[in-house]
């Protein structure tokens, strides 16, 4: 959603925790710095196994995604 910094903003403004769930794909460094500015207090990302099985479920490489997801998501305190 093109809103969904203003309304993680707004949600915390009324004093709710504010998380969401992610494959870890869209996650750059960027957007975790942006969500954790909008107020984002939890994320969750989906793994479904090890390296290989992940990455034969949801495709190629998704499995790092899924580890730089959380990294950017850690180094920015959001758990």
């Amino acid at each position: 959603r093109k809103d969904l910094f203003a309304l993680i903003a707004h949600a915390r403004s009324l004093g709710l925790t504010v998380g969401t769930s992610t494959s870890g794909f869209p996650l750059t460094e960027r957007r975790a710095r942006e969500l954790a500015v909008a107020g984002l207090s939890r994320l969750q990302v989906s793994v479904d196994g090890l390296q290989d099985l992940h990455d034969l479920v949801r495709g190629k490489g998704a499995y790092a995604k899924a580890i730089s997801a959380m990294r950017h998501s850690l180094e920015r305190f959001i758990a």
